[in-house]
């Protein structure tokens, strides 16, 4: 196994990912979240790819074929502090057949030194709360709550 840059051949395993991905937040919150059939579309996931204020990475098998994959923005400005630079981490998602062999641990890892090469100060993601098994993996890689967002439904 092995972690590299994502590339415009991956579209494939990458739109059926996050199908997976999406439908889980559809599932878990159908009243904020609409089916869709391409997460992303080929045009954005290649605009992704190429934008120097992403990180694409993925783990691929002996095969070159992905198997895991994390997409990650660099943000100059938290809306706070000047100059302060985060990574949000805006999808990370392992195919199902190959969890549990810590893949997301390496990609995590991966992006952690990508992250410092680029001069951010921390990384930053939403966990949903109904998602308690990708909040425990990030509590397990150290990250830790920096705000609760509540609500009330009407």
């Amino acid at each position: 196994m092995n972690i590299r840059k994502l590339k415009l051949i991956d579209y494939p395993v990458i739109d059926k990912c996050m199908q997976a991905l999406h439908k889980l937040h559809v599932n878990g919150r159908p009243d904020l979240y609409a089916p869709l059939e391409h997460p992303y579309s080929e045009r954005e996931f290649a605009e992704i790819i190429c934008d120097k204020n992403r990180i694409a990475i993925g783990m691929t098998d002996e095969h070159d074929a992905v198997v895991g994959f994390c997409i990650a923005t660099l943000r100059d400005k938290s809306g706070m502090v000047e100059g302060v630079k985060n990574i949000h981490i805006n999808d990370l998602f392992v195919l199902e057949e190959y969890r549990g062999r810590g893949i997301a641990k390496q990609l995590f890892s991966e992006l952690e030194l990508w992250a410092r090469a680029m001069g951010a100060a921390r990384l930053e993601l939403t966990v949903w709360e109904f998602n308690a098994p990708a909040a425990n993996l990030y509590r397990s890689l150290g990250m830790t709550p920096q705000r609760h967002i509540l609500e009330k439904m009407l």
